[in-house]
């Protein structure tokens, strides 16, 4: 018998290798092996009537006549958590660990014994009280559901839909834009026949009423945030409010912020004065051209 790993609790195996510096390769019953185990950690199997004691040990942390075992029906604290859910044990490691299988899909390694219950054990009030905290904690949200949410926390709503609900009350989102997003909050999620008012409300204070910018607008922008603003294309809105542009003169940009970005059709009289201010500052710059023939000092 030896303590697996360095632990506390003997397991029958077979000694495979002895190894010149006094330590002993091990196989043990239940098919893992174990490599360089040090002498002071193995003891003979014949020779030991502590066996019923290493029995007892078992009973106490298998819980005695309601030790899980492999295959059993059990709640388990997933990651530790404060909640209990159902699921399958698949299998149960020397050191008092579990696998387990959950009924929703998900997998865990290496639970301890002290988050597991046996589901049977499991009383009808601790199930309803279980119950009764899914329904605060989710808000009545599941799959397939149209809501708005708030994309990485930030302060405006965006359609979707529910792709997945999880065990810690978040959820996965598709949005109606094409993005996805993993394990959003229940706080930042409302259903979206509850928010559709209130929604539009916000969008015409952020956009501009019926002149907020689209995807496919002539606009002008403030490249890299100046002071002066160059002609160019929507090419994409971003759910945070900014925009992707590609610029006249073939540059591109991406995430510029609304602030810097106004619609060309009505920026008549504020084209003009962009152009009278710009061309004098191009002509200003020594009046070098793409072309030129030029000396430079180099570095």
């Amino acid at each position: 018998e030896a303590k697996y790993r360095g632990g506390s609790r003997w397991f029958k195996g077979t000694i495979t290798r002895k190894h010149r510096d006094g330590t002993y390769d091990i196989r043990y019953e239940d098919g893992d092996s174990e490599r360089n185990v040090e002498a002071r950690l193995i003891r003979k199997l014949e020779s030991t009537s502590r066996s019923p004691m290493r029995d007892d040990s078992l009973d106490r942390i298998g819980g005695g006549n309601d030790r899980i075992e492999e295959g059993d029906k059990v709640e388990a604290k997933y990651r530790g958590g404060s909640r209990w859910f159902k699921g399958t044990v698949t299998r149960k490691h020397r050191d008092g660990t579990f696998d387990i299988r959950y009924e929703d899909g998900d997998s865990e390694r290496g639970v301890e014994a002290r988050l597991i219950r046996k589901l049977e054990s499991a009383s009808p009030s601790r199930s309803r009280m279980r119950d009764d905290s899914l329904d605060r904690i989710d808000d009545g949200f599941e799959e397939g559901d149209k809501v708005e949410a708030k994309y990485r926390g930030g302060s405006r709503w965006f359609k979707g839909t529910i792709t997945r609900k999880h065990r810690d009350g978040t959820y996965d989102i598709r949005y109606e834009d094409g993005d996805s997003e993993r394990n959003v909050e229940a706080r930042l999620i409302r259903k979206l026949e509850a928010a559709s008012r209130m929604r539009d409300d916000s969008l015409e204070r952020i956009d501009g009423g019926n002149d907020r910018i689209e995807e496919g607008d002539k606009v002008e922008a403030k490249y890299r945030g100046g002071s002066r603003w160059f002609k160019g294309t929507v090419t994409r809105k971003h759910r945070d409010g900014t925009f992707d542009i590609r610029y006249e003169d073939g540059d591109s940009e991406r995430g510029v912020e609304a602030r810097l970005v106004r619609k060309l059709d009505d920026g008549i009289t504020r084209r003009s004065t962009r152009d009278d201010s710009r061309e004098p500052r191009r002509d200003d710059r020594d009046g070098f051209e793409e072309g030129d023939k030029v000396e430079a000092k180099y570095r």
